[in-house]
């Protein structure tokens, strides 16, 4: 697991990423994402927003105007142009402007396997978790009881 660093100095190591062109590892921390990605053990692979804009399904890091950073995926776009943002795990989203994305995902790493954020696969799970966002509540917590029941 990588050390962790201050809010500042992720703004300075994502651009000196970005600018060798090189995409930004960063361990997930948090359960805002889960069950697709889960504290201490997923890595994001994160590129340059201005060279990879954000789409419908993205996973993205945002630093919110509290000056928190976030990494939550993007489920539609106002007619304003805000981006709507959803942790898998929430019921609830919000609204950030574009110039508040730092990073968008263009891959996963866990452990040795890394799977592509525009693959068939993780497309999918983005598309039907979406669909399901009414009952995740009640899913996560089925989930959660199953776990404390029967073990992780």
């Amino acid at each position: 697991m990588s050390p962790a660093v201050s809010r500042a100095e992720l703004e300075s190591l994502l651009q000196a990423s970005f600018a060798r062109g090189a995409p930004f590892p960063l361990t997930v921390t948090g359960w805002s994402m889960r069950p697709l990605l889960r504290h201490a053990r997923d890595v994001v692979l994160l590129e340059d927003p201005q060279k990879r804009p954000p789409r419908r399904g993205d996973i993205v890091l945002f630093r919110r105007t509290a000056g928190e950073w976030v990494l939550h995926r993007v489920i539609s776009r106002t007619a304003a142009g805000s981006l709507v943002m959803n942790g898998d795990a929430q019921t609830w989203t919000e609204l950030i402007s574009p110039e508040q994305v730092r990073g968008v995902a263009s891959a996963v790493r866990r452990g040795r396997h890394v799977f592509p954020c525009s693959g068939p696969l993780l497309r999918f799970y983005a598309w039907a978790w979406e669909l399901l966002r009414p009952l995740r509540g009640a899913i996560l917590a089925v989930s959660r009881a199953a776990r404390r029941l029967f073990g992780r």
